[in-house]
């Protein structure tokens, strides 16, 4: 036995000296995420313009598919540019509202209506760029290269990324969301274009790394129950064994957030992790939620201009379906939704009924061979935990539960009001305990509770922090020592 904590405590020791800083690092940048949690990006919807605007009339959308099922059709209107997207499993196609293909064409004219669009402020530099950077990092944005980076001369100093092939914008950022994404998210996420342009070399890396560092916590937890257990046996010892500073807080420190340290890690590891099969494996052969959401365009009996009369304000329409029930959800720059029932020519909101719900979600089951006669359905005015997390702030209440009685334990969570759907299952349960609730302590009792769930997210990442930190000096000295 005393050869094997030897060889424990040999390995803490090294994988400490190696990994300390990352923790400390993960740790303090953990703090930062917690109220800038968010990499930069150039989100298109902001700079939609009403489809009110269109010169041309809108055509009937049969004129546009030819009678072909298309799973997936919305519209929205950018640049001046009214643009129908069609697509199904087979095919996408952009259209105009004459039926005309839509490319961008990347020119003078062109590069100066995205400019404009997104800044208005004079452009104090402008650069070519042969490979991706800092702020398009990311291994699909390849294919635009040349990128063509703005710098505008305004107080934000904002810089806007945009694609040589698309003619569209792939980045824009502040300096303030630069300074904040550098003390955040870019270390944290470990977003550095070099690795993150690999997105598979780069969930390798970074599973790899935690997975290593949850050794080297266990094997941290272990010495310290170890050193623990010689201590107590001593008549008239202190807790700490330790009389030089950075060895008694370290495992003070230790002892108090090792188990938070662990957790915190591991969880890390599993928001890119897929749970293991010999945990949980989904049973069904089918995905049920992108079934019940798959159904072809031409069950719309609603004519969508007339959804789009009911909102003048429009800037995007899609085509949504729940099973065989058809509904337009009609979005406005702001980001506020309404959807609009399309199963009568009648301009209608969206509102579902229990039994609605569940005939959709039961004929999905019985289309895929699974029997549903179990299924049960219960209208919520409360959100459980597992909705409360997977709704993101698009959900409102109240919501239709259905309960399939399935092999997998599937539960839908979905809207009758716009028509949201949300799916868990078992395997779903295991991931959201192995990284939301564990990584954000959302956890029943305080994921509703804000301001408890950020106090207690201060304690532990400020207890791993300071774990970390003298981890970070003593792993110096043994390597000051090896040399």
């Amino acid at each position: 036995m005393n050869s094997l904590n030897k060889f424990v405590i040999a390995i803490h020791r090294i994988l400490g000296a190696l990994l300390s800083a990352m923790f400390l690092m993960w740790f303090l940048t953990g703090i930062v995420m917690l109220y800038h949690g968010h990499f930069p990006r150039a989100d298109k919807s902001t700079r939609m313009e009403p489809l009110s605007k269109t010169a041309e009339p809108l055509p009937p959308i049969d004129s546009l598919t030819h009678g072909f099922a298309f799973t997936d059709i919305s519209i929205d209107r950018y640049l001046g540019n009214t643009v129908f997207h069609m697509s199904s499993k087979d095919s996408t196609a952009d259209v105009s509202p004459l039926g005309e293909p839509c490319k961008a064409v990347v020119d003078e004219a062109r590069l100066e209506k995205v400019r404009k669009a997104w800044c208005k402020a004079d452009v104090a530099s402008v650069d070519t760029l042969d490979a991706l950077d800092q702020w398009v990092p990311f291994g699909r944005h390849e294919k635009e290269l040349p990128i063509i980076k703005y710098t505008f001369a305004d107080e934000d100093a904002h810089e806007l990324y945009v694609g040589s092939k698309s003619g569209d914008a792939l980045q824009f950022t502040s300096h303030e969301q630069r300074v904040w994404a550098w003390l955040g998210p870019i270390p944290h996420w470990v977003y550095f274009a070099w690795l993150r342009s690999d997105q598979e070399l780069w969930c390798t890396t970074i599973i790899w790394i935690s997975g290593i560092g949850c050794i080297m916590v266990i094997s941290g937890i272990w010495t310290g129950l170890v050193v623990w257990n010689r201590t107590r046996k001593k008549k008239g010892s202190r807790f700490s064994p330790y009389k030089k500073k950075w060895y008694h807080w370290h495992y003070v420190t230790g002892f108090v957030f090792g188990l938070f340290c662990l957790t915190y890690v591991f969880s890390g590891m599993m928001s890119l992790a897929d749970v293991p099969t010999f945990i949980s494996e989904p049973q069904l052969s089918f995905k049920p939620q992108r079934e019940l959401e798959s159904a072809p365009a031409d069950s719309f009996l609603l004519d969508y201009r007339k959804a789009l009369a009911a909102s003048p304000e429009a800037v995007s329409i899609e085509w949504k379906h729940i099973g065989n029930i058809p509904y337009y959800v009609v979005k406005d720059k702001k980001g506020n939704m309404v959807s609009y029932d399309a199963r009568d020519t009648t301009v209608a909101v969206l509102n579902l009924s229990e039994n609605d719900i569940l005939t959709a979600v039961k004929d999905v089951y019985k289309k895929n061979g699974v029997e549903a006669s179990a299924a049960t359905a219960e209208l919520q005015d409360y959100q459980e935990l597992y909705y409360r997390v997977h709704s993101k702030g698009t959900s409102i209440l109240p919501v239709v539960k259905v309960t399939m009685n399935d092999a997998d334990e599937g539960v839908f969570y979905i809207n009758p009001s716009n028509g949201v759907v949300r799916y868990v299952d078992s395997t779903s349960r295991w991931g959201y305990w192995m990284y939301p609730a564990l990584h954000k302590l959302r956890l029943p009792g305080i994921v509703d509770v804000e301001w408890l769930r950020l106090l207690l997210s201060w304690i532990v990442l400020l207890g791993g922090a300071a774990v970390s930190l003298s981890g970070v000096i003593l792993g110096c000295r043994y390597i000051k020592r090896l040399f």
